[in-house]
């Protein structure tokens, strides 16, 4: 829905878009909506804490490949809500 909003912005700032393009961001679309799917399924017949904790753990996730893949060192208050994040969720799972 929201994307049907965005059509003026693509219209308006146009570029050439190759055939890759519509590939890659078609491919993604499906992707991320299957994602969204297997979620809400694992709501549905699974217990909501741990599922939710095991989801929302994303962020602790990219913080990681970000220190990993990018050489972004994190702070130490990140450090501490990595520590935090983590220790939540395995509380909440157990």
């Amino acid at each position: 829905m929201a994307g049907f909003f965005l059509i003026p912005f693509f219209v308006y700032f146009r570029k050439e878009y190759e055939l890759m393009d519509v590939v890659i961001g078609t491919v993604s679309v499906i992707l991320v909506t299957i994602g969204v799917i297997f979620f809400s399924r694992s709501l549905q017949c699974g217990m909501a804490g741990p599922v939710q904790a095991i989801e929302n753990s994303k962020t602790i996730i990219t913080t990681l490949m970000a220190a990993v893949f990018l050489s972004q060192v994190p702070s130490l208050m990140q450090w501490f809500g990595l520590a935090s994040g983590l220790v939540g969720v395995i509380v909440i799972v157990i």
